[in-house]
């Protein structure tokens, strides 16, 4: 077993291995969990057997783009790439919150819809937060997740999920109930044919216009068709409300506001650096995690991160674990929820913006594999004053550009 301990590189001895801790600024003991371990033993052939892994997708995921689309259709799309490595060099360099921080303000900004936002977010820290950098702190620090909360976090946070985009969705999306709905009125009104059921689909989001006027007024099926498309109309003003997109942008703001202060708090206080217990696993902790995961799944949800930022809390307030465990567990779990929620995006809501996706699996890629080089030489604590930075800048935007918004509609 001696053979398959972690031996950090740069340093030999526990004099030498200080030194070079302070030489890239990595004083505290928090951070010294984070720095670059080289395997020795058995572990060598895993970790080199993953670097060779991904240097092989790192090439497909350059290529993949061309096989899809057109040179003009890539070259419009330039700042995906550079989007995803910022975005994922966040959450494996080690910062609790996952790469949606920087996909939906830019993508908005782009004129993509919050909507489509969130559900890149999905798609991108599916690959990003649940496969990439949770393998690259695997493969060299194992030890570094807390096992005994992921099981929880996991059924909670996707019931949390599924509740959010299912049941009480924030954007104009439309929910699948509509589907139950249109086969009731099918059946009640024998309408099986291809216009009533677009007809009945354009009525959620209040919108029946396109559907030919002889069919809304002709006959006893015409009526039905009225009466029932009025109803689904009136059910989709209800769920969504006036404008329903800028409900996402309001939580997005909030929460990074929200989230600031307690970084800053943090970072002020210096509570968070020293701690190093150990998960404590009991009922009341079960039940603790379990209704911050639900809550987490909600928030993933509607705006595609949260959980990770709510299970950080729990575990560096609640159970006092280590800032660096913690971080690593809850962007793993965020990225195996956002599985679930991509799921979701791609074949009930059919609302990922794919070619955005494809384009930008690449940077993403890359800002997976640098983000522990850059925690390693900038030090955690500065990659958290970066963070506070941009949730600031952020949110002022965001609620700048609503007030904007909402004052032109008065």
């Amino acid at each position: 077993m001696e053979n398959d301990e972690l031996t950090p590189l740069n340093a030999h001895d526990g004099d030498q291995k200080d030194k070079h801790l302070k030489e890239i600024g990595c004083g505290t003991a928090a951070c010294k969990n984070v720095v670059e371990y080289a395997p020795e033993g058995k572990l060598a052939v895993l970790y080199w057997s993953w670097f060779a892994a991904k240097a092989i997708l790192l090439v497909i995921l350059v290529i993949l783009p061309f096989i899809f689309y057109t040179p003009s259709e890539i070259s419009s799309l330039w700042y995906t790439p550079i989007m995803g490595i910022v975005a994922a060099s966040l959450p494996s360099g080690g910062a609790p919150i996952a790469g949606g921080i920087v996909f939906l303000p830019v993508l908005t900004l782009n004129g993509i819809h919050a909507s489509q936002a969130v559900a890149f977010s999905a798609a991108t820290q599916m690959i990003g937060c649940g496969v990439l950098a949770p393998m690259n702190w695997w493969v060299a620090k194992p030890g570094i997740f807390i096992y005994k909360v992921i099981p929880v976090a996991l059924i909670f946070g996707m019931m949390g999920t599924f509740v959010a985009l299912l049941c009480v969705p924030l954007s104009a999306r439309t929910p699948p109930i509509d589907v139950i709905f249109q086969d009731l009125f099918s059946s009640m009104s024998k309408l099986q044919s291809t216009d009533a059921i677009h007809m009945l689909r354009g009525a959620v989001n209040a919108t029946v216009t396109d559907v030919p006027e002889e069919q809304m007024t002709g006959g006893d099926e015409g009526t039905a068709m009225h009466h029932h498309a009025t109803l689904m109309s009136f059910l989709g003003i209800m769920a969504h409300g006036h404008d329903p997109e800028d409900n996402v942008d309001l939580c997005f703001a909030v929460f990074c506001v929200i989230l600031s202060i307690y970084v800053i708090h943090g970072l002020v206080h210096d509570h968070l650096v020293e701690q190093n217990e150990e998960y404590k696993y009991t009922k009341n902790s079960v039940v603790a995690y379990a209704a911050a995961s639900f809550v987490g799944g909600l928030i993933t949800g509607w705006i595609g991160i949260g959980i990770e930022k709510v299970l950080f809390v729990m575990l560096t307030s609640y159970d006092k674990c280590n800032i660096n465990r913690a971080c690593i567990t809850s962007i793993s779990i965020v990225g195996w929820i956002s599985t679930f929620a991509f799921v979701i995006h791609m074949w009930l809501l059919k609302d990922v913006p794919v070619m955005f996706w494809v384009c930008g699996l690449s940077g993403v890629h890359i800002g997976a594999m640098i983000g522990p080089t850059i925690n390693k030489w900038i030090g955690s604590r500065n990659v958290m004053i970066v963070f506070v930075i941009f949730l600031i800048v952020d949110a002022a935007y965001k609620f700048y550009a609503l007030g904007k918004e909402w004052t032109s509609e008065v």
